[in-house]
């Protein structure tokens, strides 16, 4: 489609702007199995369509 990825003045707009976090956090799939890591990226800003929405919360948890 041409509204999907153009940056044609005018259209709508969809971006995230990311923190990276440095700490302790484990991430563990649909198998159960858990992988330790020192950052992760988590959401500062989501635009949807041009308009600014809620911020999710991260996938997981400080540890």
């Amino acid at each position: 489609s041409a509204e999907l990825g153009s940056l044609a003045p005018g259209m709508a707009g969809d971006a995230v702007v990311l923190d990276l976090e440095e700490g302790q956090f484990t991430y563990t799939d649909g198998a159960g199995n858990a992988v330790r890591a020192s950052r992760r990226f988590r959401a500062r800003h989501v635009i949807r369509g041009g308009a600014r929405v809620a911020t999710p919360a991260p996938a997981a948890d400080h540890v």
